[in-house]
């Protein structure tokens, strides 16, 4: 009986006290990075059917570069029996991520496969389905325990369905499961346990063919925080309907027409009393009766 446990790395951020906004303004001391609670929680299901059955392997996978070494071996001292890296850099997203794992779960060959329901970095619960879409095997996600019928080769699992009900599933082997946090029991390895860990070595498996260098995904950009926005003021109602429209509209704020006069002091001159006129500012008529 084989059991693969896909194990992820995450950077968990509790504050945010940096200063530079290209960094999310995180600095050093507000993430540490430890396994995914939720693939701890699968481990944890693993583990107890191992506990049941002594002959059942764990093996566990995980994609990307080893950042937490330690933690992977206190898993592998918990009682899992080998531990497989992917040793691929590129920027993934959840199809890419579970393609290339199920090449390497197809080379395992396991009865069944458990991942975390969701990463707490990502949190959006795909990677599971996408796995279980690559390897051709029947899916529930979200499960708190299960049972396997090492005999009939079928495997029985508890899920939450809503408002305090429960529902028992059925499935043959083998399968695919995502397991809730809820299955989580915090356990500590005995100290011959992990140094067995520490002599263990990673089985490390290197993808290079049909990943592609640029993926079709969505991309963003990073700005900086907007400026506060200013003050509107709010046109009087001394102003007619169709201009107090217009001035909200365009933030309350008229366009402003200028224009740089040339030449000579009497063609400015000129060009002044005909913009004045233009404009209805200057009367000329009444100017004319009061001389």
């Amino acid at each position: 009986m084989k059991i693969v446990v896909c194990i992820k790395q995450i950077s968990q951020t509790y504050a945010q006290t940096g200063m530079d906004f290209e960094h999310h303004y995180l600095s050093t001391e507000d993430y540490i990075l430890r396994i995914n609670p939720y693939d701890e929680a699968a481990l944890e299901i693993a583990l107890k059917q191992k506990d049941k059955n002594p002959d059942v392997e764990i093996i566990l996978l995980t994609l990307g570069p080893i950042l937490i070494e330690d933690e992977l071996r206190r898993c592998l001292a918990l009682g899992a029996d080998h531990l497989y890296q992917i040793d691929q850099n590129a920027f993934l997203d959840s199809w890419e991520k579970a393609r290339i794992m199920a090449r390497v779960v197809k080379d395992i060959n396991p009865d069944l496969v458990l991942c975390g329901k969701e990463s707490m970095d990502q949190k959006n619960g795909q990677v599971a389905a996408f796995l279980a879409h690559f390897l051709n095997q029947p899916f529930v996600s979200a499960i708190e325990d299960l049972k396997i019928s090492y005999e009939n080769k079928t495997v029985s699992v508890k899920r939450a369905c809503g408002r305090g009900a429960r529902e028992i599933i059925e499935s043959n082997l083998p399968v695919v499961f995502s397991v809730d946090i809820g299955a989580f029991e915090f356990r500590l390895p005995k100290i011959e346990e992990q140094n067995r860990a520490d002599s263990q070595p990673i089985h490390r498996q290197i993808i290079f063919s049909d990943v592609p260098s640029k993926l079709n995904i969505a991309t963003s950009s990073v700005f900086p925080p907007c400026p506060r926005t200013k003050k509107i003021r709010v046109p009087g109602s001394d102003i007619r309907s169709f201009d107090r429209i217009k001035r909200l509209l365009t933030g309350s704020q008229m366009a402003k027409k200028a224009q740089i006069l040339d030449g000579s002091t009497e063609s400015q001159v000129i060009g002044i009393i005909s913009f004045l006129k233009e404009n209805g500012l200057l009367n000329v008529k009444s100017t004319q009766k009061s001389k």
